[in-house]
């Protein structure tokens, strides 16, 4: 399981650099270097307002490693992005990061996996301080922030309570490939989102917006974005205020046995750009499904599943007759 905050052992205590997140990292890493065991936790982290702190562990250099680490109430955890981190490896990291969770980029491959954030690991023995965690981190955390990486392989990972949950964005060089296998958002603005990326194959993807009075989406593709994410039996719900499950404002997006559940949502997906392919999925207890606009290039849907209500979707203006607009075998 993961390594508690509350869990016996060494503990680490920075005090540098308060108030300051652009200043010198508590732990430094050279090449081929790692952390294994231990919990950081910040003393004078507030609990009356978040305290900035520079980032708790910074890679700089080929084959870092971080695996069994706690990095309990970080400010900014861990960044293996900015400098060269290719090969990096990052397994069994928990804690409460506040503003950035972990960075991973500028790298061939790498690997992350088994990594847990939650509100209540920054509780430690202080009553009360993760429900005030959990208020920033839904309006100013990115948990997992995936930049330039030839190769990402994302395994078992888990956020609860951030803007971005997993989040993809570009360094400069078209952002990632990444494989990522059994994630989950739950409790946050954005389950997962793309700023921009290359190949996204997400397998096993649970993602649950709430809480926050902003817009909440579980999966969605910026209008920068040029690439593809291929979503494989996924499932997404929310609270009704939800915007949307699905929003495709750029790129392509291929959605195969995606379960859409409770009737949460204004729509249960729109595509105001780009195109969106989708088949097997299943609609439950919802008028409005599927809303296309004017800048839509191409939507399939293909063996999909609905409750027989009055309208399957809504066509904005000319999209029907300007776009090449398809759709076969709707069940319902």
């Amino acid at each position: 399981g993961q390594y508690m905050t509350e869990q016996d052992g060494t503990y680490l205590l920075p005090y540098a650099d308060y108030g300051c997140d652009e200043g010198t990292p508590f732990i430094t890493l050279e090449k081929g270097s790692g952390l294994r065991g231990f919990t950081v936790f910040y003393p004078e982290q507030s609990y009356k307002g978040i305290v900035p702190f520079p980032w708790t562990v910074k890679g700089e250099g080929e084959g870092v490693w971080a695996v069994w680490l706690n990095i309990a109430n970080a400010y900014r955890g861990i960044d293996f992005a900015t400098e060269n981190c290719d090969r990096h490896y990052i397994d069994w990291v928990s804690g409460s990061p506040l503003h950035d969770g972990v960075w991973v980029g500028n790298s061939d491959e790498g690997w992350l996996q088994n990594v847990h954030f939650n509100p209540n690991y920054g509780r430690c023995r202080y009553a009360g301080v993760g429900d005030m965690y959990k208020n920033f981190q839904l309006h100013e955390c990115t948990s997992m922030l995936i930049g330039d990486c030839g190769s990402e392989h994302i395994f078992h990972t888990f956020v609860y309570g951030s803007r971005y949950g997993l989040c993809f964005r570009s360094q400069g060089k078209g952002g990632a490939n990444a494989m990522v296998i059994a994630h989950a958002t739950d409790g946050s603005e954005n389950g997962v989102i793309a700023f921009e990326a290359k190949i996204l194959e997400l397998v096993n993807i649970q993602t649950t917006t709430m809480s926050s009075k902003r817009r909440k989406r579980n999966i969605a593709v910026e209008k920068d974005f040029t690439g593809v994410m291929a979503l494989f039996n996924c499932v997404g719900y929310g609270p009704k205020e939800t915007e949307v499950q699905i929003a495709v404002e750029g790129g392509t997006v291929i959605s195969n046995l995606y379960g859409f559940i409770s009737g949460h949502g204004t729509w249960y997906a729109t595509v105001s750009n780009g195109n969106l392919y989708m088949n097997s999925s299943t609609f439950d207890r919802r008028e409005r499904f599927i809303s296309i606009g004017e800048d839509a290039k191409r939507i399939e849907l293909i063996g999909n599943y609905c409750r027989p209500y009055q309208a399957i979707m809504k066509v904005d203006g000319n999209a029907a007759t300007n776009k090449p607009l398809v759709e076969l075998s709707w069940f319902a």
